[in-house]
């Protein structure tokens, strides 16, 4: 993994690394990139989250339903 932002993100949050080790477990190697992009892309979510809500730590914070704008928003700012 190319160590940057995105990916500390990815290391530093529990939602979205279980994520990753709930499709690695069905799917093992054969779809290791799409869970690797998939990671990714909810990491850049996250972050672009943070910089909307000072309150959205991880991506569990973002998952509350007071936070269902932003999470609407944010993916047209990175898009």
């Amino acid at each position: 993994m190319v160590s940057d932002a995105v990916s500390s993100v990815c290391k530093e949050d529990n939602l979205i690394l279980n994520f990753g080790v709930f499709f690695f477990e069905k799917y093992h190697t054969t779809q290791s990139e799409f869970i690797r992009q998939s990671m990714r892309q909810l990491a850049k979510l996250v972050m672009e989250l943070k910089n909307a809500d000072t309150r959205i730590k991880n991506l569990s914070d973002a998952l509350a339903p007071d936070k269902f704008d932003s999470i609407i928003k944010a993916p047209k700012t990175y898009m």
